[in-house]
């Protein structure tokens, strides 16, 4: 954003001059030939549209001075810089020239003829000073407003500690009530996977198991290209035999632990899985015996003495 610069000077030379140089250096500059336009201007806009202003001291009508003064008096240049430009090195005039814009950011005052980059310099500095107090004012109206809603707390809460607490228990109980959620979901699955599902593990188990002699001589045999994946039937057994205790193992860690209850696992109606109506299919169609049939629902039941299936 380009700094805007109010310069009000007499002396239309000098006026053009600085405009010039000053446009080149990237301000904007909104000049003005005596201090009463400059008034009248601020009057008819109604703020001090400007980040410095540099007037002359001696002017028709109202003077630099008397200018000045009359807005520190209305309080419009707390922020804003002000330089005061003047032929005369008179030290009074100097004196008071200070005085009437204690009220301004800062002031400053340079005797014509002046080397125009001095000028430069002087105003960069002014900026960047009102710079860096337009951000302080910034950070203490942070502040402010942060110590407005401490104590809009602090008038509803005994101490700051009591609102921590609530802040605190408030973040617990919405923990509270997504875990119990997620427990619930957990207390509904893990039964049915400990009989459906562990079930079905085991039935293949013991297909795979009690068939192997017959797959081993099939293989001897020889197969096709198609039957080579019977050689591989025989080395499942012992990984399916460790999927499935680990499977207990990891369901009776949930006993212990209370998420789940014994009581939803051994009174499960494996009747009601579908497990029961694959293996009820398979019997309906003549796959194997009343006995055997049997036999693959009792191993379907959850061994709670867990990992008692010899490994290797």
């Amino acid at each position: 954003m380009n700094e805007k610069i109010a310069l009000i000077e007499d002396n239309e030379d000098t006026r053009n001059l600085l405009e010039s140089f000053f446009e080149m250096r990237g301000y904007i500059i909104n000049s003005f030939k005596c201090a009463d336009e400059f008034l009248e201007y601020i009057a008819d806009i109604g703020y001090v549209d400007c980040d410095l202003i540099i007037t002359d001291i001696f002017m028709e009508g109202t003077s630099g001075i008397e200018m000045i003064n009359f807005l520190c008096e209305k309080d419009v240049l707390k922020d804003i810089p002000v330089i005061f430009i003047s032929g005369m090195d008179d030290e009074i005039k100097i004196l008071e020239a200070y005085e009437k814009a204690n009220h301004s950011l800062t002031v400053d005052y340079i005797i014509k003829p002046f080397n125009i980059l001095f000028l430069d310099i002087k105003i960069k500095n002014f900026l960047n000073l009102k710079q860096y107090h337009t951000s302080l004012l910034d950070a203490n109206r942070d502040i402010s407003q942060i110590n407005l809603e401490l104590n809009d707390i602090l008038k509803e809460k005994t101490s700051v500690n009591d609102y921590l607490k609530e802040r605190l228990l408030k973040i617990i109980n919405k923990s509270d009530t997504k875990i119990k959620s997620q427990l619930d979901v957990v207390r509904k699955l893990l039964p049915t996977l400990a009989t459906n599902d562990l079930g079905l593990l085991k039935f293949v188990l013991k297909i795979v198991e009690n068939s192997r002699h017959v797959i081993e001589e099939t293989i001897l045999g020889g197969v096709t290209e198609e039957e080579e994946v019977f050689k591989i039937l025989p080395k499942t057994i012992e990984p399916l035999k460790t999927a499935i205790v680990d499977f207990e193992l990891a369901i009776i860690s949930f006993v212990n632990m209370g998420i789940i209850d014994v009581s939803s696992v051994s009174n499960l109606n494996i009747e009601k899985t579908s497990f029961y109506e694959i293996l009820s299919k398979m019997y309906s169609d003549g796959d194997f015996s009343a006995e055997l049939f049997k036999s693959f629902i009792e191993d379907a039941k959850f061994n709670f003495k867990g990992g008692e299936i010899e490994l290797f």
